[in-house]
């Protein structure tokens, strides 16, 4: 007992409670487990999808489930401790596999439990697929909580990590204001794939002026065509959030690249004016100046009435 009082109490609290559940634990059987089954899942790159075949085992599965972690290289071990956080046993065994950080081996404290979500294991083996987007309904169902883990691991990731997150943020629809930021920190990147997909993404994250005017700016200035394409798509099709006094920012700016020196941003502005509005007012991007100025004076009249209409 007396190296009890040479430890941390948040450490001591932990060991007491780790004491408890193995006290409590009834004895368990190998008895009605196919380990060979078990270890077949494991080895399956679709493993998720049998997690119910794996709770239907009941707690008997648990030491074939730590067996299998002790002796796994890396990849088995996450595959082990990711069905550990989903399937409805527990040992005092297993929580040690999935709570590493509980009491580390020298006895101290450490942070680890406090900060790992249950997740991330998944979430990085998806991150690694080719396909990845074929897992975004899996992603979905874990719920809203997992969007400070994408944050993160797309503040963490390299390009690839990013443009692959930055797509599933743009899928899930989630509002937040820590995403949005991340995301800004890309919206001048040359990389292609990733500034598409945080152009895409930015709207469905957030409804910040600022998102719509760094999306307009985009759309008209940079030297990019496919990048200013791209931003008049998302500011046509990616904006599920705004409310209709919101949209006034995004109609004006619109409106005033109508009257653009670049025949390609005056294309794409009554082309997203048109998604919006279902309207062109006779506008054509390559028409006589005269003509042009005549429907841009029409649009203006309309953005007026819309705005007192609000």
């Amino acid at each position: 007992m007396d190296i009890l009082k040479t430890l941390p109490l948040k450490t001591v609290y932990r060991l007491a409670i780790f004491s408890l559940i193995v006290v409590m634990l009834p004895a368990v059987s190998l008895a009605g487990v196919d380990a060979k089954r078990v270890q077949a899942i494991i080895g399956s790159p679709d493993f998720s999808k049998y997690r119910q075949e794996i709770n239907a085992m009941g707690q008997e599965v648990l030491p074939v489930l730590a067996r299998l972690y002790r002796e796994g290289d890396e990849t088995q071990r996450t595959r082990v401790s990711t069905l550990l956080w989903t399937i409805e046993w527990r040992s005092a065994e297993t929580d040690m596999i999935i709570m590493p950080g509980m009491v580390d081996q020298s006895g101290g404290q450490s942070d680890t439990a406090d900060v790992f979500d249950p997740n991330e294991n998944r979430i990085r083996e998806i991150l690694q697929e080719k396909e990845y987007w074929k897992y975004k309904r899996e992603i979905r169902e874990m719920g809203s909580a997992i969007l400070p883990l994408l944050i993160r691991l797309y503040k963490e990731g390299d390009e690839v990590q990013r443009t692959r997150l930055a797509s599933i943020m743009w899928s899930m629809r989630w509002q937040s204001p820590e995403a949005k930021a991340a995301l800004m920190e890309d919206i001048q990147t040359k990389n292609r794939g990733l500034r598409l997909n945080v152009q895409y993404a930015l709207g469905s994250v957030s409804t910040d002026e600022d998102v719509v005017t760094a999306l307009l700016n985009n759309m008209r200035n940079d030297p990019n065509p496919l990048f200013r394409d791209k931003a008049a798509c998302a500011l046509a099709n990616d904006q599920p959030h705004l409310s209709e006094r919101q949209k006034l920012l995004l109609f004006q700016g619109l409106v005033e690249a109508l009257d653009d020196s670049k025949p390609q941003v005056r294309d794409i502005a009554i082309k997203a004016l048109k998604i919006h509005t279902g309207q062109t007012k006779g506008y054509t991007p390559n028409g006589p100046l005269e003509t042009r100025q005549a429907s841009i004076a029409e649009w203006q009249h309309w953005l007026k009435v819309f705005e007192e209409n609000l």
